[in-house]
């Protein structure tokens, strides 16, 4: 029972409860960093072995019946030669 004019919680429960609380959250943040240093580790890993397997060294064969990608260059067919074109030659040219 408290003391006559003492309203509230009892003041040492009250720092016991807030050192448990500071102790339980310090252990969480700890495993938070933990997860997080895990997870970029995870990251920094799958981004090489996406490196390693898209990138194979110049001796390396190409699997049988692997999609092979046309070349980019040039950009439009050569027997369309749009506004490639010399006056005179080609429709609309009279």
């Amino acid at each position: 029972m408290t003391r006559f004019g003492r309203r509230g919680f009892d003041p040492e429960a009250v720092r016991g409860f807030l050192r448990r609380l500071e102790a339980d959250l310090d252990a969480l943040y700890r495993q938070l960093v933990a997860a997080q240093d895990e997870a970029r580790r995870h990251r920094e890993a799958a981004a090489e072995l996406r490196a390693q397997r898209w990138r194979p060294g110049p001796s390396a064969r190409r699997p049988r019946n692997e999609y092979r990608r046309p070349p980019l260059w040039p950009p439009y067919s050569p027997r369309r030669q749009g506004c490639h074109r010399r006056p005179g030659e080609g429709p609309g040219d009279d």
